[in-house]
């Protein structure tokens, strides 16, 4: 999953998410009113050339259903318009 962390407006769907640490619980709701809950297992910052996407797209945890999800971080670069850090958060599904 992936969202902005920032907008126009100042906040955006992830603006909070470098606020989560390990252990903390995240519930998603999906579009037929199901909810399910997750466990962050890490929260890490990487420079946007050095993410590793495998890891970024496989769960935290083998054979467990998995949570990632990715936004930006760190200072902001209006000559690439973008950040220079993603921040990744990995979940397991409890």
């Amino acid at each position: 999953m992936d969202g902005h962390s920032s907008g126009i407006k100042g906040i955006a769907v992830f603006s909070r998410l470098k606020n989560l640490k390990a252990g903390n619980q995240i519930e998603i709701e999906r579009g037929d009113g199901q909810k399910i809950g997750y466990r962050v297992v890490s929260v890490e910052s990487f420079s946007k050339d050095q993410l590793d996407m495998e890891k970024a797209v496989v769960s935290a945890q083998l054979g467990v259903n998995g949570l990632n999800i990715i936004t930006c971080d760190g200072d902001y670069d209006p000559r690439q318009k973008t950040y220079g850090n993603r921040l990744l958060v990995r979940a397991v599904q409890e």
